[in-house]
């Protein structure tokens, strides 16, 4: 078995990792350590709660020289949450390391605050990329161009967020830094940016084989046309989770949701973007200690936040982008843990099932209905096929029939579509005439009672 220790880490490091219960390096660890610690640049890509975090954070506590003072290493996270997240997990190492310092810069903290802050360089700065160029840039508070180790967490939101140019910029300013990218999914758009500073062969991918971890389980939960919110109490306390983040695409729904738990007098807690630096910190206060059992969430929260002990997550509904479903479920299941993810859904939303099969997700089926959740078959929950007309069915095959050539020319598919809805154009007219003429007959035959002196009676 691994151990931290065949890494030649300091004695100092491999006792800390002990003392705060880091036993074994996880998969992900064991690729990117040995090649950090011999300063080469890596790209790491691996599922959520697969320890990325601890993967640049030892390299870079083994290569601190604690009597400079000076900047060594920057940290740079897409959001004032990561960041703080990942200043805490570095935090629990400064009482092995006297001396060290570890300062965060992120944009909901007053300036003058933040430059108190840096009146004693620290030797590792973890920011957000718009804060730290506020103020190495502007202010000129702070020289960090003696950093010897550059880290981008959660790239792929970095990216979203448009903040390559800033990052670009402070690399231009190093020189010979090594580059560390971690994230749960690389897109296109950012493969120039590697291309420039990390060669292929220190590419390492290890989450693209299972996006369906065995330690989470998938459900699809049909909620039988109840409104939403009235479906989720229900689940919620038929369920009594341990700790559930319940995600919703729109900061609307999201509200709506937490006011209408809230209004039951359930524990909860909300996450959203529109929420003040102060709120957003006190809720993160207040999740990890417990105060809720339910938190309702915008996908803010589906990206590289890690609460400990969530046993559920709650899809109200799927994001447009598939693979932010992947980032809500790794919420749960995570460090060798085990948990469920719920995808609610009506009859009429099968296609939200599909999505997620056609993505790969394992699914097993339950319902949700007169307060019980049942298990369910695959089959049960395929959309009734229509039963077509026989007669319109014989044009179709008809109209089709004629399309046919013994080879396949270009356009033949959108003929054969076009032959298609003719054939149901001209059968919709059909019936409609024959309805007319159907009509027509019967008014004929009522106007020739009438004039027989028909009185509707038996009798004439």
């Amino acid at each position: 078995m691994t151990t931290f220790a065949q890494f030649a880490l300091s004695k100092k490091l491999v006792e800390a990792l002990k003392a705060l219960h880091y036993e074994t390096p996880t998969p992900i660890q064991e690729k990117v350590i040995p090649k950090a610690l011999k300063g080469q640049s890596v790209l790491a890509t691996s599922e959520t709660g697969s320890g990325k975090t601890h993967a640049f954070l030892i390299p870079i506590l083994e290569k601190i020289d604690i009597e400079k003072e000076e900047v060594q290493a920057i940290i740079l996270s897409p959001t004032r949450e990561l960041a703080t997240q990942t200043f805490q997990f570095f935090r629990e190492f400064v009482p092995f390391f006297a001396g060290l310092r570890v300062r965060l810069l992120t944009s909901g903290e007053e300036k003058e605050r933040s430059i108190g802050k840096l009146k004693m360089r620290p030797h590792i700065l973890i920011a957000t990329p718009g804060r730290i160029a506020d103020f190495t840039y502007n202010d000129q508070s702070i020289n960090f161009m003696t950093a010897r180790y550059v880290v981008l967490d959660e790239a792929d939101m970095l990216t979203e967020f448009g903040f390559l140019p800033a990052i670009d910029e402070v690399i231009s300013r190093l020189i010979n830094p090594t580059i560390l990218v971690f994230s749960a999914t690389i897109k296109e758009s950012f493969i120039p940016f590697l291309d420039r500073y990390i060669q292929p062969e220190h590419r390492i991918f290890l989450s693209q084989k299972e996006h369906n971890p065995s330690r989470i389980t998938h459900f699809a939960v049909d909620i039988k046309h109840q409104k939403e919110e009235e479906a989720l109490y229900q689940f919620l306390t038929l369920k009594q989770p341990y700790l559930c983040l319940v995600f919703a695409s729109t900061k609307t729904k999201v509200n709506h949701l937490y006011q209408y738990l809230q209004a039951k007098n359930c524990a909860v807690g909300i996450l959203h973007g529109d929420l003040s630096s102060r709120e957003r910190k006190q809720m993160m206060k207040r999740i990890t200690q417990n105060d809720f059992t339910i938190v309702v969430c915008s996908d803010m929260a589906a990206r590289g936040l890690d609460m400990e002990g969530v046993s559920d997550i709650i899809n109200m509904d799927l994001p447009k982008d598939i693979s932010f479903y992947f980032h809500r479920a790794g919420r749960t299941g995570r460090y060798d843990q085990t948990g469920n993810c719920y995808t609610f859904y009506n009859r009429d939303q099968i296609e939200n099932v599909n999505r997620l099969l056609q993505a790969g997700v394992s699914l097993q089926y339950l319902s949700l209905k007169n307060q019980e959740i049942r298990k369910e078959k695959t089959a049960d929950f395929a959309p009734k096929k229509k039963k077509m007309n026989p007669e319109l069915e014989k044009e179709i095959r008809k109209a089709v029939a004629k399309t046919k050539t013994n080879t396949v020319k270009p356009g033949y598919k959108k003929k054969v579509k076009l032959a298609v809805e003719k054939a149901k154009r001209q059968h919709k007219r059909k019936i409609i005439q024959q309805d007319i003429r159907k009509r027509q007959i019967e008014r004929a035959k009522e106007a020739s009672r009438k004039e027989k002196g028909y009185d509707g009676s038996k009798n004439w």
